[in-house]
């Protein structure tokens, strides 16, 4: 704004003269003006503001609807408007509800979410990886073939005077066996396995002996060059407890050790046919040709089993047991083999197996056979039990 003042005027005489002076002028432009005459007359000034304060004092309050203080307002509003536009949000219009269907009256209330407990979601079972299989219920299926025949021998308790050896002959049947892994505390697992394989041949009885005319087995008497078809079944039933003892803690090495506690029972049975022996003697009473006759042994075993992953995907076992005592029934066995996982589940087993055993020398007769059987077969993984 400029002030409408003369220079030549005197100061005295403008601060009288009412012409030269705006009323519209802001109070604080008259003060400018004021102060850029109070240079000429300082004291003059000074007595003019107190007077002119006095005269607005005198005329009341500002009015609202003076020019300055509306020009004031539009002034700061204009400040005021950028600020505003940032921080309002634009406002949307709130969507359409949707429609709902009114339930008929005789409908029972709804039940009340809040009172609903959380569903909450199942714990994923974890995948069976290359390690620590052993925790994982699993089962196992394999097919093998065995090599090896029994002996049959006359023991300790024979009461017969012909007793003699026999080594059976042919060939043995396919194999099959079956375990099954369950996880136990402690560091531990449970392994149940059966194994059953047959053999069956034919030969010329000779005992071998100059002396012996023939031979008794199972209380059955065969002379000297009779023809005989025996055949025999195998059975091995064990529950072993598999003890992780080193490393600790497991998870630092990838080297297994477990100790081994075995509860064995084998069975061993026999049929000796003589198939072209006559079934009636010269004197018409009958004649038995075949012998049968079977063993069993049950006994603890304790043993080692080693474990441990060459790939990430190839994992190696062995294991070794073995019980006896001297002069009475014993036996040892051992197994290695190597499991390719196929799937996150499904593991491919090949390795091979061998097993000698000796029922007891004391009884009339025993069996003694020596096995060594290569296998191949299917481990499937299923989530634990607990």
């Amino acid at each position: 704004m400029f002030i409408a003042m003369e220079e030549s005027v005197p100061i005295a005489q403008c601060w009288k003269n009412d012409a030269c002076w705006y009323p519209d002028l802001f109070v604080e432009d008259r003060f400018r003006a004021l102060r850029a005459n109070a240079r000429f007359c300082p004291s003059e000034a000074r007595s003019h503001r107190a007077r002119w304060w006095e005269k607005k004092v005198k005329r009341g309050p500002v009015s609202l609807s003076s020019p300055s203080v509306l020009m004031l307002a539009a002034f700061v509003s204009l400040l005021a408007a950028p600020v505003s536009a940032q921080q309002t949000p634009p406002v949307t219009p709130p969507p359409n509800p949707p429609q709902t269907a009114t339930p008929p009256a005789n409908a029972p209330p709804a039940a009340n979410p809040q009172n609903q407990p959380a569903a909450t979601a199942a714990p994923k079972t974890p995948e069976p990886g290359i390690q620590d299989l052993d925790r994982f219920f699993s089962i196992e299926a394999t097919y093998s073939y065995v090599q090896g025949q029994p002996v049959l021998t006359g023991g300790a308790a024979f009461s017969g005077g012909d007793a003699s050896v026999l080594d059976y002959t042919g060939r043995n049947t396919a194999s099959y066996s079956a375990s099954m892994i369950i996880p136990m505390p402690a560091r531990a697992d449970l392994r149940l396995s059966y194994w059953h394989f047959l053999g069956s041949g034919a030969q010329t009885l000779d005992v071998g002996k100059l002396y012996l005319v023939g031979a008794t087995y199972f209380g059955v008497p065969y002379a000297q060059g009779t023809y005989l078809a025996p055949s025999y079944s195998f059975q091995q039933g064990e529950i072993s407890y598999e003890y992780l003892s080193l490393p600790w803690p497991a998870a630092e090495r990838k080297f297994r050790l477990y100790t081994l506690f075995n509860i064995d029972y084998f069975n061993v049975s026999t049929v000796i046919n003589g198939p072209y022996l006559s079934t009636v003697s010269s004197t018409g009473n009958e004649v038995t040709t075949i012998a049968t006759g079977s063993k069993d042994i049950i006994f603890p075993s304790f043993g080692l089993k080693i474990e441990y992953p060459l790939a990430k995907s190839v994992r190696v076992e062995a294991s070794i047991a073995a019980f006896g005592f001297p002069g009475h029934a014993a036996f040892w066995e051992a197994d290695a083999n190597a499991s390719i996982h196929i799937t996150g589940k499904l593991e491919f087993v090949l390795g091979g197996r061998s097993l000698y055993y000796k029922t007891s020398p004391q009884s009339d007769e025993y069996f003694h056979q020596t096995v060594i059987a290569p296998y191949a077969g299917l481990r499937y993984y299923l989530p634990n039990l607990h």
